[in-house]
Order: C-alpha cells, then sequence, then structure tokens
C-alpha cells in the first residue's frame, strides 16, 4: 500500500469528520424545532381524564436546582453552623418527597426532629465514611428536645416507605434522643451514613421491614451513668409489630456507651415468651465489625440478642478488648426468647475477666456456631443451667475447659478411626 494512497484516506475520514461536526448544530435547530412544533400541535384526548395528571405535576417539586433534584442550599440553610437550619431541612425534605435532596458539604444546626411524611425521598449528602465529623453533618443544637434528629414514624395518617439517606453524618453532641429513628416504615436504606455522640441509639429501626444498612458506622453513642450502660450503636426493635427481613453488610459499630447492636423484642424487655409474635425476624449481618464498647456494664453485651428468629451473622468480628469485662456476645434474658440464630465463620475475641466471650440465659435454643474462631484469654462460653440440653449447637467441639453450662451444648462426635489389616 502507497504512502499516498494511506494519506488519501485519512484525509477522507478527516473531512467527513468535519462535515459531520458541521452539520451537527444544524440538525440539533432542525430536531428542535420538530420537537417544538409537535408540542405545539393540539392532542384530541378523547374521554381521557387528565385531572389526576394536573394534580400530580402541581404536587412535584416546582423548584430544581440540580439535575437530579433540589438542594438544601437554596432553602436559606446555613452550612457554617452558626445559624439554625431546622426550618430551611423541613421544608426541604417536604418539597423534594418523590425525588431527591442534596445537601452540600457542611455543618447544619438542628433544633428539633425533622419528620418525613411522604414516600420515595433520598437524601444525598457528601460525607465521607469514616468515623471523623466531616462532609454533609446535622448536629443537634444545645436546646434541641425529641426523640431523634430525623425521624419517620408510619400510623393511621403518615404512611412512608421507600426512604434512602446516603452520605450523611449525624452528630449527636451528647443531646437528648437518638440519631435516626424508623418506626413501622419499610424499605429504609440508609448507605455511608455516620451516627456519632447520640444520647440514646444511633439508629432506630422499630418495626421496619425490609431495610438496609449498608456501610454505616455507629460510633460514641448511647450512655453509661452510676455504672449502668443504656442506647447504644443500633436497635431493632419490635414494639407494635415485628421488625422483618433487615439487612445490615459492611458496618462497623465501635466505642458506644451501651451495645453495639441489640435485636430486641421490646425496648423495655417485656416480651412474654413464644406467644408474643413481636420480634426480629429473618435478619441477615454480613461482614460487620461490633468492638470496644465504652463501659463495662456486665449486663450489656457487644451484641445482645434478646428476641430474635430466623437470625444470620456471616463473617462478623466481636471483639471485647482487654480491660473490659461484658461478653462479646449476649444470647437471651429474661422475659426475651429467641430461636434458629446461626452464627457462621463468626470470630470472637475476648480477654475479659469477670465474663465470657459468649452467654446464654433463659429463653435461649437452636443457636447454631458454624466454623467460630476465637481468640483472646478470657472465657469461651457461659450457657445458664436451665437451658435446654443441646440447645447451643457447634459444629467442631470447642475447648470445654474455658466455659460453663457444658449440658446445653451440643456437637458432632469425632467418627472412631477406621483401621484395615495389613
Amino acid at each position: 500500500m502507497s504512502e499516498s494512497g494511506s494519506d488519501t484516506r485519512i484525509w477522507d475520514r478527516r473531512q467527513f469528520l468535519f462535515a459531520a461536526g458541521m452539520a451537527a448544530p444544524a440538525l440539533a435547530r432542525a430536531a428542535g424545532k420538530r420537537d417544538r412544533a409537535e408540542a405545539e400541535e393540539p392532542v384530541d384526548d378523547g374521554d381521557l381524564d387528565t385531572s389526576d395528571d394536573a394534580e400530580t405535576s402541581s404536587a412535584l417539586p416546582q423548584k430544581s436546582v440540580r439535575g437530579y433534584g433540589l438542594s438544601l442550599d437554596d432553602f436559606g440553610a446555613d452550612p457554617t453552623g452558626v445559624k439554625d437550619s431546622t426550618s430551611a431541612l423541613q421544608t426541604a425534605v417536604d418539597r423534594a418527597a418523590g425525588g431527591c435532596l442534596l445537601i452540600p458539604r457542611g455543618r447544619y444546626r438542628i433544633s428539633r426532629p425533622i419528620a418525613v411524611e411522604k414516600s420515595g425521598l433520598a437524601i444525598v449528602g457528601e460525607s465521607l465514611r469514616s468515623e471523623s465529623l466531616l462532609g454533609s453533618v446535622l448536629f443537634k443544637s444545645d436546646d434541641f428536645k425529641g426523640d431523634a434528629l430525623l425521624h419517620a414514624v408510619r400510623d393511621d395518617k403518615v404512611r412512608v416507605h421507600g426512604l434512602s439517606i446516603s452520605g450523611i453524618t449525624v452528630d449527636g453532641r451528647r443531646q437528648p434522643g437518638s440519631g435516626l429513628l424508623f418506626a413501622n416504615v419499610g424499605n429504609v436504606t440508609l448507605d455511608s451514613v455516620v451516627v456519632s455522640g447520640c444520647s440514646d441509639w444511633g439508629v432506630v429501626i422499630d418495626g421496619g421491614f425490609l431495610c438496609s444498612l449498608r456501610g454505616v458506622i455507629a460510633i460514641g453513642n448511647g450512655t453509661f451513668d452510676k455504672g449502668k450502660a443504656s442506647g447504644g450503636g443500633v436497635l431493632l426493635a419490635a414494639n407494635s409489630r415485628a421488625c422483618a427481613d433487615t439487612r445490615i453488610i459492611d458496618s462497623c459499630f465501635n466505642k458506644n456507651l451501651g451495645a453495639q447492636l441489640r435485636l430486641a423484642g421490646r425496648v423495655d424487655g417485656s416480651s412474654t415468651g413464644p406467644r408474643d409474635r413481636r420480634r426480629v425476624a429473618g435478619l441477615t449481618v454480613l461482614g460487620c465489625q461490633f468492638e470496644r464498647p465504652a463501659h463495662d456494664d456486665l449486663r450489656v453485651p457487644v451484641v445482645a440478642v434478646d428476641a430474635a428468629e430466623r437470625c444470620s451473622f456471616i463473617s462478623c468480628n466481636f471483639v471485647q478488648p482487654r480491660g473490659m469485662n461484658p461478653p462479646c456476645l449476649g444470647l437471651g434474658g429474661a422475659g426475651s426468647w429467641l430461636s434458629d440464630v446461626s452464627f457462621i465463620a463468626c470470630y470472637f475475641q475476648y480477654n475479659g475477666k469477670q465474663g465470657a466471650a459468649i452467654r446464654g440465659e433463659a429463653g435461649t435454643r437452636n443457636i447454631s456456631f458454624i466454623d467460630a474462631r476465637f481468640g483472646g484469654r478470657g472465657r469461651l462460653f457461659d450457657f445458664a443451667a436451665t437451658l435446654d440440653p443441646g440447645s447451643i449447637h457447634f459444629n467442631r467441639p470447642p475447648d470445654l475447659t474455658r466455659g460453663s453450662g457444658r449440658a446445653a451444648l451440643s456437637f458432632p462426635l469425632m467418627a472412631p478411626a477406621v483401621t484395615t489389616g495389613g
């Protein structure tokens, strides 16, 4: 092939691209004229009723600041945290229902709970997934009063579902209430959310269904007063109905002043046994870290499973460092009950002296530990003598010298060696 032939083809391609570039604006203008003409052309709707369409269109947000939704900075919010941004955020949440609300980077002062009362809202911030209180931060003012900084509560008048919150940091600043609270709300998704410094729970899901927590960090929540721990990282409760089919994935709960995670039939612990169907059911916890509670209350373990059924913890770490004595995992308790809970490929590290890595109390049955790993120097388990025989199952024999309540244990017997004649 000659060089002149190659140059000719290259030049031909350049001419073609140049001509296409010159023609593109003209084609776009022609298309725009055609679209405008079609829009102006009358349409025969016949008997079609358009009243619903008119109502829907008037209900949509009238001001679109970003291409994908509204922005909080156009509602008068103060990103410096000097002025109160409560009214601005509440108005923005109401207006963005059915769409997306962007919360730009900054610190926003909140003095009363923000109520989500409409479905289909996505709140998007610019926070980094870390323990630092940076990015899009909502913080409680010194005069904050209420159950949580942001809540969605479903009742006879308000029916909320389909709520998504991502990239938001909640700073409780040791003020009253929780960080995020969702009661009887379905399809709540928390993604890359940080909740810190709340005097009660960081996140509460009460009677929720099909909720998902991914990349959530709960740190430094709860209260430790006069030797008693309360509140903590995340609470899944079932006060008015079962809390069903929740997922917690790739999250970290650390240094909370109560339990890092608690599964409860009722927040007051007054479940009445198998007849009380209000419990946490169908929970899956995958690849999460539960560690270092900032208290030494023996009654409050790192993770408390009080009332649950058909729940699985997979590849999770339960860590109790040296100097702290509450157990890594607490199963059951007074007035509570749970069954069919599995811990698969989980790691338990316990270095305390007064407790054990795993504590099992009344109301516990059908608990399985599959391929569990244990570290530390403390006791491995402490199961109540009142538990039914075989109610706790290990797929390999644990170290029996480091535990009590062996009657509750069951594990496969080692098969006798098979010898063949030589």
